[in-house]
């Protein structure tokens, strides 16, 4: 896919998907949290796509800071409501999209808003 137009112009390709692992380990949740890995997990299971194979994602309007120590950090995101990318598919693909559920730390302000997706020829 090629990124054809972008409002904010920060996304994030360092950190993989929210996972049960994650809320478990870093936020001490012990209780079932939706997770991207999860949802990402039943949207391609029909294709085949098994858990363990789905590649880390392209987290859109994700933004990450890398420290001079190397730690990766997130932060509120730069992004606001209306903002927008416009991705060109340039083969036939499978494409998962997931809405993070992420609440436990910046990545979505800690609230969750949804997301709209319009598919065009």
């Amino acid at each position: 896919m090629s990124l054809v137009e972008d409002t904010v112009g920060e996304h994030d390709i360092l950190f993989s998907s929210c996972s049960a692992y994650d809320y478990r380990v870093r936020f001490g949740l012990v209780d079932p949290h939706p997770s991207c890995l999860a949802i990402l997990s039943e949207a391609l299971g029909p294709y085949g796509l098994p858990e363990m194979i789905i590649p880390d994602p392209f987290n859109i309007f994700q933004h990450s800071e890398i420290t001079p120590d190397f730690s990766l950090l997130t932060r509120t995101p730069r992004s606001r409501a209306g903002d927008y990318v416009v991705l060109q598919a340039e083969a036939d693909c499978v494409v998962a999209l997931t809405a993070c559920p992420q609440d436990q730390n910046a990545c979505n302000g800690y609230r969750l808003t949804d997301i709209q997706l319009e598919l065009s020829d």
